[in-house]
């Protein structure tokens, strides 16, 4: 009789352990910790970020383009593309003059191929620990066509376009209505000059 309650026995505990476990399961490894102990999520502020590239001959400004971009401080970036494709020359040739010396010789024939020219902006913001100030990274990308007749200093060669091309990449510490002008660089091409002025205002 004793090894018959001897396993009795050995099967009670093993049961008994099964349902106290069933009844207090271990917490999951990749548990997340508890909401408490989450730092909080920096709230959403609506901006208004308005961008200005500006070209300067000399002091004389010969053109200015804005843009303007809604944008979540500790939000997703705001992004803009605008541009076109150009078309451009690539080859020029002349069909054979008819053989009988009478017919007006042929007008020459030109292929082309296109090009996509424009402005692509990158825009964002986050809250700093000054109050009332922003961080804001701006990342700019413009190209567009030159003509050899529009200055003197370009280096295209006949009626073909030169072809400029303009990379920005910062970051602004703005507050609200705070305006600022953050480059300045000479086009090697046409001797113009590019400015680009950054002003920052909170949507409420």
């Amino acid at each position: 009789m004793r090894p018959y309650r001897l396993i009795l026995t050995v099967i009670a505990v093993i049961i008994l352990a099964a349902t106290v476990g069933a009844q207090n399961p271990p917490p999951p490894l990749s548990a997340e910790p508890p909401a408490a102990q989450r730092a909080p999520r920096p709230p959403l502020v609506p901006l208004e970020i308005q961008l200005v590239i500006s070209r300067y001959q000399g002091e004389k400004r010969v053109s200015s383009m804005p843009y303007v971009l809604a944008v979540n401080a500790n939000g997703e970036r705001a992004q803009l593309n605008m541009g076109a494709d150009v078309a451009i020359p690539s080859t020029t040739f002349t069909p054979a003059a008819p053989a009988d010396g009478k017919s007006p010789p042929p007008a020459p024939l030109r292929s082309y191929h296109y090009r996509n020219i424009g402005t692509a902006i990158i825009c964002g913001a986050t809250t700093t620990a000054d109050d009332g100030r922003f961080e804001v990274n701006i990342s700019v990308d413009d190209s567009s066509v030159f003509m050899k007749e529009e200055s003197a200093g370009a280096t295209s060669s006949g009626d073909m376009p030169a072809f400029r091309s303009f990379k920005s990449r910062n970051t602004l510490l703005l507050r609200d209505g705070q305006t600022r002008q953050y480059t300045a660089a000479t086009d090697r091409v046409s001797s113009e000059t590019i400015r680009i002025e950054v002003t920052l205002k909170v949507v409420k």
